[in-house]
């Protein structure tokens, strides 16, 4: 039932929905975003395992991902002690742990 309120500019309708729709669409998201990030860090780990001196743009083409997300992926990986970046950006490396 819309809630109706008399303000000084007119009048203000509010529709109230049930909170339950909302939380099983914010689980739906959560379990396919988690998802798509785990075939993204499984693509990334096949590419780097292929060729460990992949560019971190060439990995972006592969993973069909802009390089930020592949530096956002990587990043977690290297916190999760999985991959390890060996040497500078331009002649360096990547080791998986």
């Amino acid at each position: 039932m819309p809630k109706t309120e008399i303000t000084d500019g007119g009048v203000k309708v509010t529709f109230m929905r049930k909170n339950a729709n909302v939380d099983a669409i914010n689980e739906t998201t959560e379990k396919t975003t988690e998802k798509t990030t785990e075939k993204t860090t499984e693509k990334i780990l096949a590419a780097i395992q292929r060729n460990p001196y992949v560019t971190t743009k060439e990995l972006a083409t592969l993973c069909g991902i802009t390089e930020d997300g592949i530096y956002y992926n990587t990043k977690k990986l290297r916190s999760k002690g999985i991959l390890r970046r060996v040497g500078g950006d331009k002649g360096g490396h990547w080791e998986i742990l």
